[in-house]
């Protein structure tokens, strides 16, 4: 990492996709537009792909998009492969619920929280003012 305050702004960037897709998993399921299962599926989807693109930066910062899609899908494929052994069987929508919140994740994190904070080495933009108030 180039700055110092590093993980502070990594911890803030992903309690605000986990706050988001929380509010947005209660709204939904409120409205049922789409079943539970699937959201939460959708959900943790994107906080493990926020997750495995950090962690695909540190090792591989040029395939950090793709590496932290497809990282971020494994856990709701274990999942699955569990539940196919179980009564509830496998999921083929859960599957797809896990890799498009994998992606979102992934595609939130490379392009706002990284771009924005960590590759402009701690020159992010800003606002200036040019009058006194």
């Amino acid at each position: 990492m180039q700055c110092s305050g590093a993980p502070r702004f990594l911890l803030v960037g992903l309690l605000a996709v986990v706050g988001v897709c929380t509010v947005a998993h209660q709204a939904c399921a409120r409205a049922a537009a789409v079943a539970p299962d699937k959201l939460t599926h959708f959900s943790f989807g994107v906080a493990s792909g926020a997750g495995a693109t950090l962690l695909v930066n540190q090792f591989a910062p040029s395939y950090r998009l793709v590496g932290g899609a497809l990282i971020g899908t494994a856990p709701g494929l274990l999942v699955e492969i569990l539940d196919s052994t179980g009564s509830a069987g496998f999921s083929a929508g859960d599957l797809l619920a896990d890799f498009v919140g994998s992606t979102l994740g992934a595609v939130l994190t490379d392009q706002i929280i990284l771009r924005f904070w960590f590759d402009n080495k701690g020159k992010g933009g800003g606002v200036q003012v040019g009058a006194p108030f």
